[in-house]
């Protein structure tokens, strides 16, 4: 009898095409996010503030403002600027908020590039399983030049936070977590994820064909 269970736990495992990784949000993950986040919000504020509109960012600040959002349309559907009308309804909406102010156009970009690096910490957190890795894959874009899109009045800061968050949703979907729903939520959010990173702006689908090369190997 112990080797026939012996047995039936071998079938089972040759016949389970991955094994569950788990995964878990301690409460050392939450400090290092939260003291990340307390550095990451002078940092990125002061360059909001202090740095003037330069061109692109005044196609921004031109669309939004203006009277009407059938203005808006108008004028992205024949000015210069002909990008995916979400981020400007969006920016529009703080912008009523807050005023019309350097950080208020900037702060969706903001967000946006803060999503980028906590979803690279749960991406390098899992992948490394040491808190150390994942700090330093948060970490790396803020240490590049690309932290200049964490305070433009562009696109690119949120189409930045919904690749991450893509990222995260596939690390689930590729290789499943000791909770079967997680998987089910992951690639909803994947779907989601990079919808909404086109809606933001047409070069998400870059990184987007690199993912289905990724996926393509795998399947292959």
């Amino acid at each position: 009898m112990p080797s026939s269970g012996l047995t039936e736990q071998s079938g089972l495992t040759e016949q389970t095409p991955h094994r569950a990784i788990p995964f878990g949000i301690v409460r050392l993950d939450r400090l290092t996010v939260g003291c990340f986040t307390a550095l990451y919000i002078p940092y990125v504020a002061h360059a909001a503030v202090t740095r003037a509109f330069w061109i692109d960012e005044l196609f921004t600040y031109y669309i939004v403002t203006m009277p009407t959002l059938a203005d808006s349309w108008d004028l992205l559907q024949n000015g210069p600027d002909q990008n995916p009308p979400l981020f400007y309804a969006l920016t529009r909406l703080v912008v009523s908020v807050f005023g019309e102010s350097e950080w208020a156009f900037r702060l969706p970009a903001m967000v946006g590039y803060w999503l980028l690096c906590v979803s690279l910490y749960i991406v390098g957190r899992r992948i490394g399983k040491t808190i150390t890795t994942g700090l330093i894959a948060m970490a790396t874009p803020i240490l590049t030049g690309t932290a200049y899109y964490a305070s433009e009045a562009r696109p690119y800061g949120l189409m930045l936070g919904c690749l991450g968050i893509s990222l995260v949703c596939y690390a689930f979907v590729a290789q499943p977590a000791e909770r079967t729903d997680w998987q089910r939520r992951a690639v909803l959010g994947l779907g989601g994820s990079l919808a909404l990173a086109t809606a933001f702006h047409y070069l998400a689908l870059l990184p987007i064909g690199c993912l289905w090369l990724v996926e393509s190997y795998r399947a292959w």
